[in-house]
């Protein structure tokens, strides 16, 4: 059987064979003829002008169709459609998304991807997976598993899976809280420019934890971090200029500071913006309103303070209406989160 990727070749050599063919019958009449040319004159006129004809007329013809022939051989073939060519999967990353790109990934799929990177020894996809376990994102949050794949991350020098174990250690997340392991942690993540290292390393030199208290380690750690973009950066750098810790004091640096951050999310400064804009202070201008709007986007992520300020401003009518039962009811939800001003409120103005 002929392969299918043979037929063109087949053909061709088939086409040339005839033409070989062709062109040796064509050179045996000329030959032939010119024979009968040569007799065509010793025999008389009539006979060679048959002859001389003949000699002519068919070689031209037999040149002519050959002609045509190889003018068929060398024409352009008409274009053929074929179907489209399927896109090309990268298997290992995202084949779904590249195949068709309304299909998303749910975040138990992404976790499940992640997984098998990890416990194939990428350090990079284990420093990812400690996160996931610890936000609990496409499974249910453990801070076993958490810690554990922050060693194995941290083991191979990966900065993330430093960073994550060096807040394991702080917090004391699937293991013993350990201040002196954690600053070491940081200081091997920062050193390799990891952005929330370096905002933890502002935070632990400002407490002095698991080391002596240093504003200008605190200043300086800070200032890398925000400079990077990092929400936590961005606090501790405001912090910093908001009290004079490690540089001079600047309340209009602070409240810009606070701002960027708490436009990320970040639940200290959406409060610490909030403060700022309820007593006008850092340059803006007094707005109770805005200042409940950033309470109330701290209370919405489960933080007690936030329930605690959002809670205080519903009770006295602070940028918001009145409404002292849904405040008390705030304040409980603040004080079942251990937060003890709630606590002390509610002891002190028990329900006549």
């Amino acid at each position: 059987m002929v392969s299918i990727d043979k037929v063109p070749e087949t053909a061709e050599m088939a086409v040339g064979v005839v033409d070989i063919i062709a062109r040796t019958v064509m050179g045996v009449l000329i030959v032939l003829f010119g024979c009968l040319a040569w007799l065509g004159f010793a025999e008389g006129p009539i006979i060679m002008g048959v002859a001389s004809t003949l000699c002519l007329a068919v070689p031209v013809v037999i040149a002519i169709v050959l002609g045509v022939r190889n003018k068929r051989r060398t024409a352009k073939p008409k274009a053929i459609k074929q179907a489209p060519a399927m896109p090309i999967v990268d298997a290992p990353l995202m084949p779904a998304k590249r195949a068709a790109s309304t299909v998303s990934y749910t975040p138990a799929q992404s976790f499940r991807q992640m997984k098998v990177r990890a416990d194939a020894g990428d350090p990079a996809a284990q420093g990812e997976l400690a996160g996931l376990y610890f936000h609990g994102v496409g499974v249910e949050a453990n801070a076993r598993q958490c810690f554990k794949y922050a060693v194995l991350s941290a083991a191979k020098g990966d900065a993330q899976g430093q960073s994550w174990l060096g807040y394991c250690c702080y917090k004391g997340i699937g293991t013993t809280p350990d201040a002196k392991k954690a600053l070491a942690m940081f200081k091997m993540a920062a050193a390799q420019g990891d952005a929330t290292a370096q905002g933890e390393l502002a935070e632990l030199y400002f407490h002095g934890r698991g080391t002596e208290r240093n504003s200008m380690e605190c200043f300086r750690y800070a200032e890398l971090s925000a400079a990077q973009g990092d929400p936590r950066g961005q606090n501790w750098l405001a912090y910093c200029y908001l009290v004079g810790a490690g540089t001079v004091p600047d309340a209009e640096k602070a409240a810009g500071l606070f701002k960027a951050s708490a436009e990320q999310g970040y639940v200290k400064s959406e409060l610490a913006y909030g403060g700022m804009l309820e007593q006008g202070t850092g340059g803006l201008t007094k707005d109770e309103e805005a200042a409940f709007t950033w309470y109330l986007r701290a209370a919405d992520q489960g933080d007690p303070v936030g329930l605690l300020f959002v809670g205080m401003c519903l009770i006295n009518g602070v940028g918001t209406v009145k409404d002292a039962k849904r405040g008390r009811m705030v304040l409980e939800a603040s004080a079942t989160k251990g937060n003890r001003r709630a606590e002390k409120w509610l002891e002190e103005h028990p329900i006549d």
